[in-house]
């Protein structure tokens, strides 16, 4: 018995340390010490020193995305994500990648429907020189005619690869077209073929110039380095960019423009069953989406457990997964579904979505628990090393109203009951606000 005791009352011990862990919150730190400077021509920057490693995360946030892509140019904002390696006045093209990557570090970049997203990651040493290559990109990027039909096929390459072979984001895009019919955010992120052959070099150059200029850019320098020094850099590089008109963004309400659920079906040849269904959430910046998320931590518990399921068995599902997809105007609350229905099953929406939209089997405290645990960590972990430090200070600097916003999410999410993810699910978990695209093997 007093060895029964004394582990137990280890256990107890090791759960009280786990949970004072986590209500640390990290976030505080980072913004702590985190340095935000805006020079005279709107560049915002962000420098937080870290660690001792030797390295530099550094990346550059473009507030533009596919939902700036002009009428008929679809796909241009991703067209700008492989044409800002071609070169510019003292760079050649591929020397920004491949000096870089001399130096063992490693360079990537990637397109939303808000964002255009530049990152790189190397030793702190030649901060200064990739800087100076930064700057001069933005400055005065190499436009031809040549570049951009060399730059369209790789991205209708990977439009290709990425949705006309890829089931799942073929359904996704689908999904997006219907939610979002008047707004933006219904185009897609890759781009249509004929949209991206219709883009000109006219085009590019007016692209370019209304939205890659510092007003609307935020640099995000993270790792091993001295603030001053980092920041006389910036300045010495980037403050002869002029300055430029600033977009004008644009934000519109959504959820009210839809006032019933919403359906498509698909068909392909073999394979598995699928189904995607999304409903209208608030903006990034809402506090109800720290309540959706832990949402989706709950949905996936009880999936995994075994006690998400239709009452028909033969809509049993393979594969379940649920996300919460947030964007600056308005997010979606998605739910992946795949399986192998019988075709007499006409409505596998109802028996999935009825699951999930469902009040009379509430949130309880134990599962809002847990789910907050997870959560947490998962929060802990997109603090962990420099460049997730540098995607999580871009992302509150273009999504949620600035780095001082940060913390705000671990403290709700600490502080969540299980009233708080009932609430949310019966808010905007309902059929007016949903939208679901099926797709159905045995097609030839």
């Amino acid at each position: 018995m007093k060895r029964f005791l004394q582990a137990l009352m280890l256990c107890i011990a090791i759960v009280f340390s786990v949970y004072a862990e986590q209500r640390k919150n990290p976030a505080e730190e980072i913004v702590r010490t985190t340095e935000c400077d805006t020079l005279a021509n709107g560049l915002i920057s962000l420098i937080c020193p870290l660690g001792n490693s030797g390295t530099v995360s550094l990346q550059i946030w473009v507030k533009t995305g596919s939902r700036n892509d002009p009428v008929g140019l679809s796909g241009m904002s991703h067209l700008f994500e492989h044409l800002m390696f071609r070169g510019s006045a003292q760079v050649a093209s591929g020397d920004y990648r491949n000096f870089i990557e001399s130096y063992g570090g490693k360079v990537a970049a990637f397109t939303t429907e808000d964002v255009i997203v530049f990152q790189a990651d190397f030793p702190s040493a030649i901060l200064e020189h990739v800087l100076a290559m930064e700057a001069d990109r933005f400055a005065s990027l190499t436009l031809s005619n040549e570049t951009i039909a060399q730059e369209r096929q790789t991205v209708l390459a990977e439009r290709s690869a990425k949705v006309d072979a890829a089931l799942r984001n073929k359904i996704l895009e689908q999904l997006h077209t219907l939610t979002f019919p008047s707004h933006p955010y219904g185009r897609t992120t890759y781009g249509l073929p004929d949209d991206l052959r219709a883009i000109t070099l006219a085009d590019c150059e007016s692209y370019f110039n209304e939205y890659f200029h510092p007003g609307n850019l935020i640099l995000i320098v993270c790792g091993d380095v001295k603030s001053a020094q980092t920041r006389q850099w910036i300045e010495s590089f980037f403050s002869a960019i002029p300055i430029r008109k600033h977009p004008e963004t644009i934000r519109r309400s959504i959820q009210s423009s839809q006032l019933g659920p919403q359906r498509l079906d698909m068909v392909f040849s073999g394979g598995q069953d699928q189904m995607v269904v999304g409903w209208h959430i608030p903006d990034a910046a809402s506090a109800d989406m720290t309540y959706l998320r832990l949402l989706s931590r709950v949905f996936d518990l009880r999936y995994k457990s075994g006690r998400l399921n239709p009452a028909d068995k033969r809509l049993g599902a393979l594969d379940f997964h649920v996300a919460v997809d947030d964007r600056r105007d308005a997010g979606l609350f998605v739910a992946e579904i795949s399986g192998k229905w019988p075709p007499d099953l006409s409505d596998p929406v109802a028996a999935w979505a009825g699951l999930l939209e469902e009040s009379k089997w509430p949130v309880s405290p134990d599962e809002a628990e847990l789910a907050k645990s997870l959560y947490l960590s998962d929060l802990g972990g997109s603090l962990d090393g420099t460049q997730a430090v540098a995607e999580r200070l871009g992302y509150a600097a273009c999504y949620i109203g600035g780095i001082a916003q940060l913390p705000a999410e671990q403290d709700r999410a600490t502080k969540a009951v299980a009233d708080d993810l009932n609430r949310v699910r019966q808010t905007y978990l309902v059929s007016n606000h949903r939208s679901a695209v099926v797709a159905r093997g045995g097609g030839k």
